[in-house]
């Protein structure tokens, strides 16, 4: 992190004692929610149309350009839930990104149009984000690439009785498209780490799992709004 061209009136910064309570209620709600999924079915990510996962998806090489481009106040260990928000046209490093999304991708659901909105979240330990779908407000399509370490992301179905759960590693990116971005929720659950299976060659036998505690993260989401929405 250092020097940048990033605008930072363009952090969200609500007042720390909303901040609080909105921790708190979201926190509350999640406990609820994580006891209900608990014997909901866990179905693999290629069950679910419109969800994709591409690991190792960015070079070392621009994941530590686009962190370093940064503003440190952004990575405070302080402050909790720190987003900051852009339009195009982005800042260099973050023009890049666009050329790692997949081309099938690109043609079909965004039509070679590349994204026109992003918001940069941090995730530092216990922080996380409650089960939703993405505003309507922004087009078909939404591509998360992460940053810093793994975590977590959980998909779920309520419908259905159905979930699943997606290790998003660093550097790797993740697309939601057509029943995956309108149908089901995904949620990061608000803890300080994640279960996370055991290779097993023993396909029969259920995985064991390791906990693995969480440390700062960062993603990038990028997206494209729908035609007729105005700012401002």
């Amino acid at each position: 992190m250092g020097d940048t061209t990033f605008d930072s009136e363009l952090f969200d910064d609500s007042c720390e004692e909303e901040n609080e309570f909105d921790r708190a209620l979201q926190e509350a709600d999640q406990v609820s929610i994580e006891n209900e999924a608990s014997s909901w079915t866990q179905v693999p990510i290629e069950s679910i149309p419109g969800l994709s996962y591409y690991p190792n998806r960015l070079p070392p090489d621009l994941q530590n350009q686009i962190a370093n481009a940064l503003p440190d106040s952004l990575f405070s260990d302080m402050n909790s839930g720190r987003q900051l928000h852009l339009y195009v046209p982005f800042p260099e490093p973050m023009q890049s990104l666009n050329k790692y999304l997949p081309s099938e991708f690109l043609s079909n659901v965004w039509k070679d149009q590349p994204a026109e909105a992003s918001i940069i979240q941090v995730y530092n330990p216990g922080d996380g984000i409650i089960p939703h779908k993405d505003l309507d407000m922004f087009a078909d399509g939404v591509a998360i690439y992460s940053f810093f370490s793994d975590i977590t992301m959980v998909f779920t179905l309520p419908s259905q009785k159905l979930k699943c759960d997606v290790r998003l590693q660093k550097g790797s990116l993740v697309i939601m498209y057509g029943p995956a971005r309108y149908q089901w929720l995904h949620e990061i659950p608000f803890r300080g780490g994640d279960w996370v299976p055991l290779s097993s060659r023993d396909e029969l036998t259920p995985p064991k799992q390791t906990w693995i505690p969480r440390t700062q993260r960062f993603s990038i989401t990028m997206r494209r709004i729908v035609g007729n929405h105005t700012f401002g």
